[in-house]
């Protein structure tokens, strides 16, 4: 939801091409992930770090492959409970949000890899109707915002890149679940179409903002796809905003789930620990990471923003 205002710190109105080309080389990286789990023992990254690097090594580096996971999973949950916090539930405490979706994303993962994909498919279907709303800020788009093109160095197009590489994150899930896939080795094409995907669906939703917002305007808005959903009306929906949070977390539980998914997976074939003991420390662990690490946005802060913006 705020990933133009980061971007835009570089290369200004020329951060899209930065969004493009990261898009693009994504594709190198999904292609290197196959080249490697093709020569993995297993299929995976687990048995690929012991075969390389030997057993103590190897689970030494999958420690490191758990705790991004695990970064992944708090880091997620943090960002989406500051806008519930900001937009519904001001007077909530975060411990009972979090505790909530915690809930919710673990239900989902005990139910296994099948409940897992299909929550993926059906996160990636729904949200992707809301790309219909942008009719909305189009209407009062300014193309001239784009302009001039190509009037920046390269280290400002480096800055764009960098702030654009996180919202890319999702293959590298790969190396964990790639041998549950059916016909694995035949797979990369469906992996590159994805990716082509996601990367059509940024480059769409920045250029829109770039359009909608001026340069100073994405500066100072906190959360820019939020602010123009706001100006959606219907007859019977008066704040859309809302029903645009609330299907968002359709858009957050596929990456938490595949991570959580992923590091009892790891502690599983590292060092032979039981699901549902995995499970709690995990979970203990994302919990006390997301309620002590404080989030970019202040809550306390970001009301007095949402206030403002009503006056």
């Amino acid at each position: 939801m705020n990933f133009q205002s980061k971007i835009i710190k570089g290369a200004e109105q020329d951060a899209w091409i930065s969004v493009l080309l990261v898009g693009i080389s994504i594709h190198l990286i999904i292609w290197l992930l196959y080249f490697l789990l093709k020569k993995s023992n297993n299929g995976d990254i687990m048995s690929l770090h012991q075969q390389i690097f030997g057993r103590w090594l190897g689970n030494i580096l999958n420690i490191f492959f758990y705790g991004y996971m695990l970064l992944i999973v708090s880091t997620i949950i943090r960002s989406y409970l500051s806008v519930l916090v900001t937009w519904v539930f001001p007077n909530t405490p975060i411990w009972f949000l979090s505790l909530t979706m915690i809930f919710v994303i673990s239900y989902l993962v005990v139910g296994g890899f099948r409940v897992i994909t299909g929550i993926c498919f059906w996160g990636m279907l729904i949200p992707s109707l809301l790309l219909l709303t942008v009719y909305f800020p189009l209407q009062y788009a300014y193309w001239t915002n784009l302009l001039p093109v190509f009037n920046h160095s390269l280290s400002d197009y480096l800055v764009s890149a960098k702030e654009s590489i996180f919202m890319y994150s999702g293959p590298e899930f790969l190396l964990i679940y790639f041998p549950f896939i059916k016909n694995n080795q035949n797979s990369q094409k469906w992996a590159h179409i994805s990716q082509m995907y996601t990367t059509i669906l940024y480059l769409v939703v920045t250029i829109i903002s770039f359009v909608y917002f001026s340069h100073g305007q994405l500066e100072h808005v906190t959360w820019p796809t939020l602010m123009m959903s706001k100006i959606i009306r219907f007859p019977f929906i008066e704040r859309f905003e809302y029903i645009f949070i609330f299907l968002w977390l359709l858009v957050i539980l596929p990456p938490c789930c595949m991570a959580l998914w992923g590091v009892i997976r790891v502690l599983k074939e590292s060092f032979k620990f039981k699901p549902r003991f995995s499970l709690w420390i995990s979970i203990i662990i994302v919990h006390f990471m997301v309620i002590n690490v404080k989030s970019k946005v202040d809550a306390e802060k970001s009301w007095d923003f949402y206030e403002h913006s009503h006056l």
